[in-house]
């Protein structure tokens, strides 16, 4: 096992699975990144699901291809998934986990960049999160600020975790919640050879 410092993070690889720590916040990534971030908990306390499953086509079934390549560098974990025949466009995905030192709090970033070799296309990419809402559903299917629950806690984990997308990149982005299940649908409307296409979206508890 291989480990990375920063001054609020540390980040530290296994095989092909990556695991950080964050001011109590716990979590792994696993295949390489694009299987979301699982395993998470907070002060020995474990969640049940998965932040962000990225998977081609907006399809469940169709997960991103293993990396090429897998790295850290500050706060970020960085993985780079090469094109396949059914998903022709090369994605890369930086995780970002930093503090929020005026709540307490965790910041979980992801941003995901897009480029292919083919001309005039509209790539898709699912982003799937199995937190458990519990009772306490927002009901805001819009992600304005501070964002929608999608997670609550019972009282003895103490906290909730929010999803907000940056207000840059909302007209990309199609969000729902199917059985109870929160999706973002990621379409950037033009992208070709030459054109990288970014796209980020925040979680934080």
């Amino acid at each position: 096992m291989t480990a990375h410092k920063t001054d609020t993070t540390v980040w530290s690889t296994q095989d092909n699975d990556v695991f950080f720590s964050c001011c109590g916040l716990t979590g792994q990534l696993n295949q390489g990144a694009g299987s979301g971030l699982s395993n998470l908990g907070l002060n020995d306390q474990l969640l049940p699901g998965a932040l962000w499953r990225v998977n081609a086509n907006a399809d469940p079934t169709s997960p991103l291809c293993s990396p090429s390549e897998l790295y850290q560098r500050g706060d970020d974990c960085i993985s780079t998934h090469p094109a396949s025949e059914s998903f022709p466009y090369q994605t890369q995905l930086r995780w970002t986990v930093q503090p929020i030192a005026a709540e307490a709090g965790v910041m979980v970033t992801l941003t995901a960049s897009l480029q292919t070799d083919l001309l005039d296309t509209r790539p898709m990419l699912g982003l799937i999160s199995t937190l458990p809402i519990g009772v306490e559903d927002s009901g805001a299917e819009l992600l304005d600020e501070p964002g929608r629950l999608i997670y609550s806690g019972n009282e003895a984990a103490g906290w909730r975790c929010f999803e907000a997308i940056h207000p840059l990149d909302r007209s990309e982005f199609e969000a729902k919640r199917e059985q109870g299940f929160s999706i973002l649908k990621l379409s950037p409307p033009f992208l070709e050879k030459g054109v990288i296409r970014r796209c980020r979206v925040a979680a934080c508890r």
